[in-house]
């Protein structure tokens, strides 16, 4: 028995040797970085005749391959199920792009061919430098009958297939017709003197803030010793960004009229701001809240904004709860989210991290709930790299969205090849040594 057991705790030392001997070497280690994708649309929404893009970044790529597509007319027959009709007019909303890569960066011009939503589909190949997505379906948009959302799942099929390191983006957009009449947006800045001869703009935000593009501040009527009348400023489009302008020369006895004028995405502008700032200022450079200034151009009445919902509670589970890969191989996993109120729509932000024993690796995503109702299942898919050790990790899976984060967890077991031969022959070996003995 004493010599049993000292068998076997020497095969189980040589199997930790065998299994950590990379781990333990002191040698310097290469780190090759693989290929990254992401993906956005410049604005959600955009009207006729105007330009929307797509920019992001492809990692070693030279080309990214961008699919465009939209829903054509549905109708419903009489057993109730829905029918998406494909007609000459709609296979005009299918469009492919080669778009090239320059500095791990490209940029492409989408269609705006009429009302609706597009869908975007932005494939990248993976380091074997193949793609099935690309070889069938890049030559030509879809098959005959096929239509828009039944594409984007053909292209997601190969791309998360086995053997596939393809790295891809789902997006939308959507056209609206908008009326020639210039739109009032509601959004506000406000200002206030930091010293005699300083003005600070702040950008607060409003129900329309995501359309707001940019802003320009002009002064004028300061004190005939000062110049202020060709001071001007620029603010971008984030909410609570703050600029300061000098007017040179204006003391505190001087009257200050600013006038901040809001360009939009669709073109139009629109004077947010216009007031006098008299000579009592406030020299703390502190931001207060509150607007201190009534715009004096109301044109027509501001339409009242519809409510958007707002998340009250997510939370995300993911399947299978337990799986065995092998190095560098890809396994799907499906992400279930559950959110109130159902009325509610956006981006979901998810990562799983896969960690244990030290090491640790984490993979993003994110997808768009826009049209869904809960609960909503979505793929992942998730490639071990080739040189993780054999071990049973722990996925965690994290998803956020407005504030609101949720997580569950899944076991992953990662199987070395051959590791099962290794223990049959440490198994042979210790039989063998009790029969000679015998």
């Amino acid at each position: 028995m004493k010599h049993m057991g000292f068998v076997l705790a020497l095969s189980l030392a040589l199997l930790v040797c065998m299994i950590s001997l990379g781990a333990a070497s002191d040698e310097p280690s290469v780190i090759i970085s693989g290929p990254t994708l992401t993906a956005a649309i410049s604005q959600s929404n955009v009207c006729e005749g105007e330009n929307i893009w797509v920019d992001g970044t492809a990692a070693g790529q030279d080309v990214v391959y961008i699919w465009v597509c939209q829903k054509g007319p549905c109708t419903t027959n009489e057993y109730g199920a829905v029918i998406c009709v494909i007609s000459a007019e709609t296979e005009a909303f299918c469009r492919i792009y080669e778009a090239s890569v320059t500095y791990d960066e490209f940029s492409q011009l989408l269609p705006v061919d009429g009302t609706g939503t597009y869908t975007v589909f932005v494939l990248s190949k993976g380091r074997d430098g193949t793609s099935s997505a690309v070889d069938k379906y890049a030559p030509y948009c879809f098959p005959y009958g096929t239509g828009c959302s039944k594409l984007i799942s053909l292209l997601e099929d190969e791309a998360t297939k086995a053997g596939s390191d393809d790295l891809y983006k789902v997006l939308t957009y959507t056209v609206m017709e908008c009326s020639s009449v210039s739109k009032q947006y509601v959004v506000a800045a406000t200002a206030s003197r930091v010293d005699a001869d300083t003005v600070r703009v702040s950008y607060m935000g409003g129900s329309d803030a995501n359309q707001l593009s940019s802003m320009s501040i002009s002064l004028s009527g300061a004190g005939t010793g000062g110049n202020c009348g060709g001071a001007t400023g620029s603010l971008g489009n984030t909410v609570g960004g703050t600029t300061t302008i000098d007017c040179n020369g204006a003391t505190a006895t001087d009257r200050i009229h600013v006038i901040a004028t809001a360009k939009f995405y669709d073109g139009s502008t629109q004077v947010i701001l216009e007031t006098d700032l008299e000579s009592t200022y406030t020299a703390t450079p502190t931001l207060t809240p509150t607007q201190t200034a009534t715009p004096t151009l109301t044109p027509t009445p501001t339409p009242t904004p519809t409510p958007v919902p707002t998340l009250k509670s997510l939370t995300v589970s993911i399947e299978p709860k337990t799986a065995t890969v092998k190095p560098g191989e890809t396994i799907n996993y499906t992400i279930t989210a559950d959110w109130s109120p159902e009325t509610w729509s956006g981006v979901i932000d998810a990562s799983i991290k896969v960690e244990a024993f030290g090491f640790a690796k984490e993979y993003q995503h994110s997808f768009d709930t826009t049209g869904a109702t809960p609960p909503f299942e979505h793929t992942i898919p998730l490639t071990l790299p080739e040189n993780v050790p054999p071990s049973t990790y722990k996925a965690i899976l994290s998803a956020s969205a407005e504030g609101i984060t949720s997580s569950s967890e899944t076991a992953l077991t990662a199987s070395m090849p051959g590791f099962e031969a290794i223990l049959a022959i440490v198994g042979l070996l210790v039989v063998g040594y009790f029969m000679r003995r015998g």
